[in-house]
């Protein structure tokens, strides 16, 4: 498995089968970024653990990759989806967040 941080809260991971997931896409320049240009990355899955602008930039990802929002297969990944709260009032600030769960080259990520 090869792990790049693209900025802020997204990284990309590889497996060796070839599967590209990228995990909360920002847009470039934005939230404290590096301005990594997203459309110069393609993914296979796009995780998106909020709806908070610099955590679900999709259309920023090159390609056709299958958004993931919740518990869902993408080729061989199997990924859980854990609901959690983003803030400590019980998410009547900041609203919800996902936590996802799944395993690549027989590493579990959460």
């Amino acid at each position: 498995m090869k792990i790049r941080w693209l900025g802020h809260s997204c990284f990309l991971i590889e497996g060796e089968s070839g599967i590209r997931i990228i995990t909360d896409p920002y847009e470039p320049g934005g939230f404290g970024g590096k301005g990594v240009a997203l459309r110069q990355q393609g993914a296979d899955a796009l995780l998106v653990s909020h709806e908070h602008s610099d955590h679900n930039y999709v259309r920023g990802v090159l390609g056709n990759p299958e958004v993931v929002r919740g518990s869902k297969r993408v080729r061989e990944v199997s990924f859980q989806c854990v609901e959690v709260f983003h803030d400590a009032s019980r998410g009547r600030q900041r609203g919800s967040n996902r936590v996802f769960c799944f395993e690549v080259d027989s590493v579990k990520v959460c």
